[in-house]
């Protein structure tokens, strides 16, 4: 990820996304219409796209605020990929519900994906 034109690269963990944007947590806000250049890897293949800042709220310890980015002009394919991965984290949830026999959050299911595809995401980024 990177913030056009004030910042250098860096990398951060996607808290939450959904086909019109994406979370992350920042130790510096980012102005409102700040835009990024976001590099994600989704199943077997690495999307760049263009983020748009929404928000930038800091935590309650105000250590880290957690900044809304919505996409601007995603591609058809890029879209469809998100919605394909967002179906596959909604499957997983009701699987683990069933599974612990318990309502699983969409956040915990989120994690459990994200934990058991991280060394494929991995492979994408070399």
């Amino acid at each position: 990820m990177r913030p056009r034109g004030i910042l250098p690269d860096f990398q951060a963990r996607v808290a939450d996304i959904s086909e019109a944007g994406l979370c992350f947590e920042s130790p510096l806000p980012l102005p409102s219409d700040t835009l990024l250049d976001i590099s994600l890897p989704l199943a077997d293949e690495r999307f760049t796209v263009v983020g748009s800042v929404v928000r930038a709220v800091p935590t309650p310890a105000g250590d880290v605020h957690v900044i809304g980015v919505e996409f601007v002009h995603p591609t058809m394919s890029f879209r469809m990929k998100i919605a394909e991965q967002v179906l596959r984290i909604q499957e997983l949830r009701r699987e683990l519900s069933l599974e612990l026999g318990r309502d699983v959050s969409s956040a915990e299911a989120a994690e459990r994906w994200v934990a058991d595809y991280a060394t494929e995401f991995a492979e994408l980024y070399h």
